[in-house]
């Protein structure tokens, strides 16, 4: 498998998982660069390509994998933004996204900031 582009060796659980247990992840760009956010939700929306999420545990010198996952967009964003696409005008002003406020990347409270209601996140 290739290497990932991304990885944290600190991911801290708060409880024991069980095998069988439904998990759910939420995930936030972090970034104050709204064009760029804007391509990388384009590109995910109308390319169909989603996201990867893996989790493994260390054994002596090698990684095992427990759990692993794609990641998708919150379904209201990917209808406008698949909307935008084909020409339809976006939503008025009002009804627009409100920007996101970047999440503490050290923080492994989900329930953070503009995020909060994790697993229902915006």
């Amino acid at each position: 498998m290739a290497r990932p582009q991304f990885k944290n060796s600190n991911l801290k659980l708060e409880s024991t998982i069980n095998l069988g247990d439904k998990i759910t992840v939420a995930f936030w760009f972090n970034m104050d660069d709204h064009a760029l956010q804007e391509q990388l939700e384009r590109y995910f929306a109308m390319s169909g390509n989603n996201p990867s999420i893996q989790l493994q545990r260390k054994e002596d010198d090698r990684y095992v994998t427990v759990g692993g996952g794609k990641l998708f967009m919150n379904d209201d964003r990917l209808q406008e933004l698949k909307n935008n696409a084909a020409g339809n005008p976006p939503a008025a002003p009002d009804q627009q996204p409100q920007e996101s406020t970047a999440v503490n990347p050290n923080s492994t409270d989900f329930n953070y900031g503009e995020n909060s209601g994790f697993p229902g996140a915006k």
